[in-house]
């Protein structure tokens, strides 16, 4: 037995689609996706080369600080937020003692937070949840383009939509029978789309790598359209 444990598989039923979710591709690849751009913080862990910029997430539990990945929902403003037109500071360790100092003059207690940063701003939220993993069945695909089936996004009234009839996803070309409507929500690493299928659609879909093919989307459905960042090639 592994002493890290084994990863396995729940099988839930969600009647809609949440604001902040994370979509595991059949490529391994975990995309995470926001419906709502204005309520999420990507816990994504980066440090450039010199080590002079950099953003992450930390977890306060009331004594201790952890970093922690993932995507969050933030409903709301954040508890505090600070901003700064020069780099608070050029070293991630200092900036670990500065958001400290910052979570202890709030005066909280035992409250559990979550601090996202970077070098020109801090925010504190008390009020989140971390999205969860899904591993939708596969509806259709072309190499790494997949179409996943969803339920009906709970941000749908404030999701702005277009008609599209042909589009491009990496190098991938798609032409659609009939107008879809097309959503782009923040997504990182790679490209998701949420589309909607009025009608039963026919869909061209070719690239260099994969050929032509043609696959059917069945109508009145919503639809995840997600490809993996691309590793070392487009694929």
């Amino acid at each position: 037995m592994s002493e890290n444990g084994f990863e396995v598989n729940i099988v839930k039923r969600i009647t809609s689609l949440p604001s902040v979710f994370m979509v595991k591709h059949y490529s391994g690849q975990v995309i995470k996706v926001a419906t709502d751009d204005r309520s999420f913080a990507d816990c994504s862990k980066y440090v450039s080369r010199s080590g002079k910029t950099f953003d992450g997430c930390y977890y306060y539990d009331g004594i201790f600080m952890k970093e922690i990945r993932g995507i969050y929902y933030t409903p709301g403003v954040p508890l505090v937020e600070i901003h700064n037109r020069i780099k608070i500071t050029r070293k991630i360790d200092e900036m670990k003692g500065i958001i400290e100092d910052v979570v202890k003059r709030l005066g909280h207690g035992d409250k559990k937070l979550l601090i996202w940063f970077d070098n020109y701003k801090i925010r504190v939220y008390d009020k989140y949840k971390k999205g969860q993993l899904f591993s939708f069945n596969v509806y259709a695909n072309h190499g790494n383009l997949a179409f996943y089936e969803i339920p009906t996004p709970r941000d749908l009234p404030i999701m702005r939509f277009s008609e599209v009839e042909q589009m491009t996803v990496y190098n991938h070309s798609l032409k659609f029978a009939d107008k879809i409507m097309l959503n782009e929500p923040y997504s990182s690493p790679g490209t998701v789309y949420i589309i909607y299928v009025d009608k039963a659609t026919e869909v061209d879909v070719s690239s260099p790598d994969h050929g032509k093919a043609k696959l059917l989307l069945s109508g009145e459905k919503y639809y995840l359209m997600v490809h993996p960042r691309p590793v070392e090639k487009v694929d």
